[in-house]
């Protein structure tokens, strides 16, 4: 009994530690993400975290122990604003905060590649370019006025996938996102347990990020991002069902 007893109590002090690990996952990957000074990202992190407080709220799953990883969360914050200064921080965000396409996209530069891809993929619609073929197709379409910058990618997902794979890419992409909109009211819905419709609310959270932020940016071509896509994409799929 001694043995047995010994070891559930060794069990149960890792597990506490782990517990008490997990609080920092959120305030680290935040600090890491305020660092980039990534616009895209952040505001697309604040789009997650603001539907995974709603399901939170709504499920009755905030409760007084997330009080902590607030102020956590929030003292990483401070910590990451002076490591990169106020006066970075306000100019990085100033377009943001005035809401001017001129301060967010200066010298043009995501706007022109954009209407550079859009021409590009009229010209193949019908079965798209390649997939991987930005890198080549673009150029031709720069004009003497458009950036002398060489782009890897379109700095929209959505604008790539149609220049890549034409109309039936274009099509399978609306569908999955359909699905998605879909599978999340239905998983949602029709959840058997408050457990089961806290998940679905979570994973609809990290989707949502990854859409909002492919209208600005190609964020899928990463292989760790198209896989965390796709596990997502499955669990959705199996809390649905």
């Amino acid at each position: 009994n001694t043995g047995v007893e010994s070891v559930n109590d060794r069990a149960c002090a890792s597990d506490n530690g782990l517990r008490y690990l997990k609080w920092l996952t959120l305030p680290v990957v935040l600090l890491a993400l305020l660092l980039t000074q990534s616009r895209g990202g952040t505001l697309a992190a604040v789009v997650a975290l603001l539907i995974g407080g709603v399901t939170l709220f709504r499920t009755g799953w905030l409760k007084t122990r997330w009080i902590g990883a607030f102020v956590l969360g929030l003292a990483f914050l401070v910590a990451a604003i002076l490591i990169v200064g106020t006066d970075t921080i306000a100019r990085r965000w100033e377009g943001v905060m005035q809401l001017s396409w001129e301060q967010l996209d200066r010298g043009d530069a995501r706007r022109t590649v954009w209407r550079n891809t859009w021409r590009a993929a009229q010209d193949f619609l019908a079965t798209g370019s390649g997939c991987g073929s930005f890198p080549a197709v673009h150029p031709l379409y720069q004009t003497a006025r458009s950036s002398p910058l060489y782009y890897t990618h379109a700095e929209n997902g959505y604008l790539q996938v149609l220049l890549e794979t034409g109309l039936p890419g274009g099509i399978l992409l609306a569908l999955a996102c359909g699905a998605l909109v879909i599978w999340t009211w239905r998983a949602w819905h029709f959840a058997p347990t408050t457990r089961h419709r806290t998940a679905t609310g979570i994973v609809a959270a990290g989707l949502a990020a990854f859409a909002f932020h492919g209208l600005v940016d190609y964020v899928w071509y990463v292989p760790s991002l198209a896989a965390m896509v796709a596990i997502l994409f499955g669990c959705l799929a199996r809390l649905h069902q």
